[in-house]
């Protein structure tokens, strides 16, 4: 495949220079390509957080799109380096997890699920990493997102293909996401995400809710749903821009005013409940 957008996802932060060298790995390989950043404020280490937030990044970018993700906490460890192909582009990058949301977008599951290989959907494919050729002639145990997906990324975005820079696998590690619950006329999920706004955002779907909804977080009550995060209420709750509930604080944080993250437990009744 020949690719001209390598998009970015990492939990490596805007203060240290692993970010410009990890564009200068991909641009000493492929100096054509156009490197977009989607974000690299991951929460440090969170893994679910990062698989969370390139499951909504991938549907803006075009199907030809290249994604280098690392949030890779076991780096030099036995975990797999991999690259894999997807309906919604191509990802290079660890095999912890990291890719439960562009596989499986509907990745819900119970509370006592663990993550778990998982065989790949039939609409993917990947591979394992294993031929250095493609890599950095030095290869750092700390930094496979400098030194191997990087510039396996640049390769296969300038048109090399998967399978002479690794072996085929047929599965790879599925995390599980926390599923909204309906029993007895009451929704009960929770807070998956806190964003830059300090919105909480939560793993109800939109199409669950009610059109009186009450949604019950933080000790506090918001009645109705507004279609906007605007208005003079000291919370709001609306569907946001992925499809699913959130509760907002106009003109501020909601997360700071209830002093509550992720996790935080959510309940949904309705007005005449």
């Amino acid at each position: 495949m020949v690719a001209q957008v390598i998009a970015l996802l990492t939990d490596f932060g805007e203060r240290d220079t692993y970010v410009g060298e990890l564009k200068g790995a991909i641009l000493t390989v492929n100096p054509n390509v156009t490197i977009i950043d989607i974000t690299h404020n991951v929460p440090p280490q969170d893994v679910r957080a990062g698989a969370l937030l390139l499951g909504h990044a991938v549907h803006a970018f075009p199907s030809r799109a290249v994604f280098v993700a690392v949030v890779d906490p076991g780096v030099g460890s036995d975990r797999r380096p991999v690259l894999v192909e997807a309906p919604h582009g191509a990802c290079v990058g660890p095999d912890n997890g990291l890719f439960t949301r562009v596989l499986w977008e509907d990745a819900s599951a119970g509370p006592h699920d663990s993550a778990a290989p998982s065989p790949l959907p039939p609409d993917a494919r990947a591979w394992r990493l294993t031929n250095p050729a493609y890599w950095r002639r030095h290869v750092s145990h700390t930094f496979h997102g400098r030194d191997i997906f990087a510039p396996v990324a640049a390769h296969y975005a300038a048109g090399v293909p998967a399978a002479e820079m690794g072996d085929p696998v047929k599965d790879l590690l599925r995390l599980p996401f926390p599923k909204a619950m309906l029993l007895e006329g009451v929704i009960t999920g929770e807070v998956v995400y806190v964003d830059h706004y300090g919105n909480l955002v939560t793993n109800v779907p939109a199409g669950m809710l009610p059109p009186d909804a009450v949604v019950e977080v933080g000790g506090r009550r918001v009645e109705g749903l507004s279609s906007h995060y605007d208005g003079t209420r000291p919370l709001v709750a609306l569907a946001g821009s992925h499809n699913t509930l959130e509760v907002a604080k106009p003109g501020g944080n909601a997360a700071e005013a209830l002093g509550v993250g992720k996790g935080v437990p959510v309940r949904v009744t309705t007005a005449a409940a």
